[in-house]
């Protein structure tokens, strides 16, 4: 199953096309890089792939919290903000992969369409 992006907490890439799209963007401090990174690989014509045999678990705020404090909600909005501005075609043209099920304002929908 083809999608646009996944969690970096279960992407495999080969080093050599990691290298190529020059890795995760550091400017994304903590969230965001695995989406940009994403969909620069689809730019280069790669494809983002789901292995339905695959079963993980992960639990995103165990390892490094909400975005509770002042700083990191500040953060999380710098980090989002710079998303719209790299990518405005995506959030203007909407994911080709969201399923017709998601709208916008569900939680999933919310991380890609903040404020609709």
């Amino acid at each position: 199953m083809d999608l646009s992006a996944v969690t970096g907490a279960c992407l495999l890439t080969k080093r050599s096309v990691f290298n190529q799209v020059n890795g995760l963007d550091e400017a994304f401090e903590v969230d965001y890089n695995d989406i940009d990174y994403c969909l620069r690989l689809r730019e280069k014509g790669y494809l983002i792939l789901l292995e339905m045999g695959a079963e993980l678990i992960h639990h995103e705020s165990v390892s490094r919290g909400h975005h509770v404090t002042e700083e990191s909600a500040l953060r999380f909005a710098r980090e989002r903000g710079m998303m719209m501005q790299r990518w405005p075609q995506f959030y203007a043209k909407g994911d080709p992969y969201m399923n017709p099920n998601f709208k916008p304002s569900s939680i999933y929908g919310a991380l890609f369409w903040p404020d609709l």
